[in-house]
């Protein structure tokens, strides 16, 4: 049994046998369009839509040298009741009886399908049918007919005796026989690969060895050329079921050289060539006998599992390649500028200063996961992974999102370990070296183009409380960051930073003092240069003060914590109001930037000389409860700016965001989930959203028959009554109505089930096996199939133990075939960014 993945393309393929002399002129005269309906996606310009192939397939088992001597016979069409229709058609009755039953009148009360077998009735009426003119037949119907016809003949296998009729003798023709069909193949549209296949106008078959094969030959010139170079094969074989769907079936059209070995082919044949896709072992079409000479059928896009894999290895590859790799060149690319390059001005006293800016970019709160992050042992599997996964994501967004915007400074405005005021000196270092990894800082300080600038926060040196029970940590931050309070001039634009932890201690403290004899400092400065003040903690602004749109959290409201002992501060979400006040009195900045809050937020702050903008800017990290990480990109003017410009002239921002790896992974795992239903659902993708397509409309159907129950106020008459099919002489299928009678139960709640006067049990109804022929008279076809839970003899069963075990080994060779492709992928994306260059 041959492993396969198949797809379903809502197909058909109808064949009509012609056995007497008239079927020449009858192929000859006409384009019968019978067979084969493709749906297969196809890019129109910029829109997508579905294709639609039909082929028709009219078959003469004696030979085109034998069709042509009979090129002048006549039929007896005429002889046949028909409508001459105001086209100038002449619509026979008898074919018009096959498609007013595949598509009634709205109006007709429908046949209930216990009280006889439709096949049966399709079976009879294609019998009434002249041979000659059965070609017709499936040239009528659209492609939504033809598909409700392959549903209809699926109806035969209910009934044993039905099942075993046959339309066709392709499969029992002698060595060496050869037959013709015609072809005459309809596309709207559609890839070349599928629509090629209407060049083609006739199938020769050849029986070698018990083995009966075809080759489309074409009668246009393109076909005729092509059929030269690479002959199109398929192998006809007796099936009973289609592969994935288990469906019933009698016959199959399989393409492709892996069916029909290259170097065995029928004698007389060209030597076959590689097929092309869609027909190199993927393109199957099942067939289902519908009556005398039609055949009716589905076709599937199927094949070997491996030659499957390569779609699912695409979807997995590609998104591999953009997840681990392409979205962190998103913002440098497009979603992310430099902020002076969008001045709507850059003149200024006729001088253009555009490009005469330092750039630096602003990251805040990394905040390494370590042992105090998830309360898991220090060396722990799962507190590795986590580390690992974290650290990796920083260091990407800061090599391919940050580093190529080409900035002058890089500033951390603090919170770089997690647990760093508490941490040994031994895991202080190793996160430390983490940190230094992640961003590459032993590169960025030994360049001479790029500069490196720190600010402490609560997680690396604690608040108030703990740096007064214990100096050493700070004095382990001083040793590696350097000063808490310091200032830089960077261009034209002087930088403030100082320790906002110890801004509201105890006053008499040396660290508290410290601080604000340092904001003293810079207040008596007089110099005119705008001023950006740095602070990891925020300044004070009202409970639920709104932030910009760029927020995604809550807002949070001051909480300050400090200690009964010496009231030191324990914890605090802002600078109280009279520091806040105060810091922005003696410093009088242009610009806040602060961080520690871990999502955005832009606030304006009202000052004694005017108002000032403060932008908290997100954390870098994506476990650190922000689902949208972010950056800073800061342009400070180069130049002395002349009177009555404004700050904005000196300093621009702009906000810039980082991948959101939790969709990615979210992604990921939707993906995986995908790909284990398209491996284990037995009829794949395609028959996915077919099936789901039908439990939405049963779910429609009941929410209108519960509402058409509701709204009911009388009983309809016709509740208690049932329509019985009689046939007359002449083969027309009649409906009257009679009483119905409520079905007898016994006490035990057994319902007993009436057929005209005879009462069946149920359990007995299973064992009954009509034994009636398709084509005896009315009264017995009525009741072909009455039970469709009868078993049809010869077919293959499969247990359901059987049916699992096959498909989870397929699915399991498929993912071994994925994994093998796409894991070394991303290793090496992994690797590729986490090992230093």
């Amino acid at each position: 049994m041959r492993t396969s993945t198949s797809t379903w393309h809502g197909g058909a393929v109808g064949l009509s046998r012609l056995s007497s002399p008239a079927a020449a002129h009858c192929y000859y005269n006409y384009h019968p369009r019978l067979c084969h309906q493709l749906s297969f996606p196809c890019h129109h310009g910029k829109k997508w839509r579905s294709v639609h192939t039909s082929v028709s397939i009219v078959k003469n088992r004696r030979g085109r040298a034998r069709a042509n001597s009979y090129a002048e016979a006549t039929s007896s069409w005429d002889e046949k009741p028909y409508e001459v229709l105001p086209s100038g058609k002449i619509a026979y009755l008898d074919e018009q009886d096959v498609v007013a039953f595949l598509d009634p009148p709205k109006e007709l009360i429908p046949l209930d399908p216990s009280s006889y077998n439709p096949a049966a009735y399709i079976w009879k009426k294609i019998e009434d049918i002249p041979e000659e003119r059965r070609h017709r037949l499936l040239t009528l119907l659209k492609p939504r007919l033809i598909s409700r016809a392959w549903e209809i003949a699926g109806t035969r296998y209910d009934n044993a005796k039905l099942a075993n009729k046959s339309a066709s003798s392709l499969l029992s023709n002698g060595n060496g026989t050869n037959s013709l069909e015609m072809w005459n193949c309809r596309t709207s549209g559609g890839p070349f690969p599928i629509s090629w296949i209407k060049f083609f106008q006739k199938a020769i078959f050849r029986h070698k060895d018990g083995n009966t094969y075809g080759r489309l030959i074409g009668g246009s010139l393109m076909a005729g050329i092509f059929s030269s170079f690479s002959p199109l094969y398929f192998t006809v074989r007796e099936v009973n079921e289609v592969l994935s769907t288990e469906q019933p079936c009698d016959l199959s059209y399989e393409f492709g050289d892996g069916l029909l070995d290259l170097s065995e082919y029928p004698q007389g044949f060209p030597k076959p060539a590689k097929h092309p896709w869609p027909f190199n072992d993927q393109v199957v079409i099942y067939v289902r006998h519908m009556g005398p000479g039609v055949l009716v059928g589905q076709a599937w896009q199927e094949g070997e599992a491996v030659q499957q894999v390569p779609k699912k290895l695409c979807v997995w590859a590609l998104s591999l390649l953009y997840g681990e790799w392409f979205a962190f060149l998103v913002p440098s690319l497009w979603t992310c500028s430099w902020p002076h390059l969008h001045r709507q001005s850059s003149l200024i006293n006729g001088v253009d200063y555009s490009s005469n800016y330092m750039k630096v970019a602003v990251i805040t709160d990394p905040q390494l996961m370590d042992r105090t992050s998830l309360r898991l042992p220090p060396k722990s599997l799962v507190l590795e992974i986590a580390q690992f996964y974290t650290d990796l994501y920083m260091r990407r967004a800061f090599l391919a999102s940050i580093l190529p915007f080409n900035p002058d400074i890089v500033l951390f405005l603090g919170d770089y370990f997690d647990g760093g005021p508490i941490l040994s000196d031994e895991e202080w270092l190793e996160s430390l070296g983490r940190f230094r990894h992640i961003f590459s800082l032993n590169m960025l300080q030994q360049s001479a183009n790029v500069k490196v600038y720190f600010l402490d926060g609560n997680h690396d040196i604690g608040y108030a409380a703990f740096n007064s029970r214990m100096p050493e940590v700070i004095r382990r931050y001083e040793k590696e960051f350097g000063a808490r309070n310091y200032r830089f001039t960077l261009g034209k634009v002087n930088f403030i930073a100082i320790d906002a932890q110890t801004l509201d201690g105890n006053q008499q403290s040396d660290l508290t003092s410290a601080t604000w004899n340092f904001v003293r400092n810079v207040s008596m400065d007089v110099d005119s240069t705008p001023r950006v003040l740095l602070t990891h903690i925020p300044l004070y602004r009202p409970d639920s003060t709104s932030c910009s749109a760029h927020r995604s959290s809550p807002i949070i409201n001051q909480r300050i914590s400090r200690s009964a002992h010496d009231q030191e501060i324990l914890y605090q979400n802002y600078v109280t109001e009279k520091s806040t006040d105060e810091l922005l009195d003696f410093i009088r900045p242009a610009l806040v930037l602060s961080g520690h809050d871990h999502d955005q937020c832009t606030v304006t702050h009202v000052a004694k000389y005017g108002a000032v903008t403060e932008h908290t800017v997100g954390t870098v990290s994506w476990q650190q409860g922000n689902l949208y990480p972010s950056f800073m990109l800061l342009s400070a003017s180069n130049f002395t700016l002349p009177n009555g410009s404004t700050p904005e002239d000196a300093i621009s921002t702009r906000l810039c965001f980082l991948p959101v790896q939790t969709f990615i992974y979210i992604w990921y795992l939707s993906l995986f989930a995908m790909t284990l239903i398209i491996l284990l659902w037995p009829a794949n993708e395609v028959f996915i959203f077919r099936k789901f397509g039908d439990l939405m409309g049963y779910i429609r159907s009941l929410i209108n028959f519960s509402s058409f129950s509701n709204g009911m106020k009388e009983k309809n008459e016709d509740e208690n009554c049932e329509y019985e099919t009689i046939w007359d002489a002449e083969g027309n299928m009649h409906l009257i109505r009679k009483a119905s009678q409520a079905p007898k139960t016994y006490s035990d709640g057994r319902i007993l089930i009436e057929r005209g006067n005879a009462v069946m049990r149920s359990k007995a109804r299973k064992q009954i096996m009509q034994e009636s022929d398709p084509s005896t008279p009315s009264e017995v076809n009525i009741h072909i199939g009455i039970d469709g839970l009868v078993k049809l003899p010869g077919r293959t069963t499969k247990s359901t133990a059987r049916i699992v075990i096959w498909r989870l080994l397929r699915a399991f060779q498929a993912l071994t075939i994925i994994a093998a492709i796409n894991i070394p992928l991303y290793v090496l994306l992994l690797f590729k960014d986490w090992i230093d260059k």
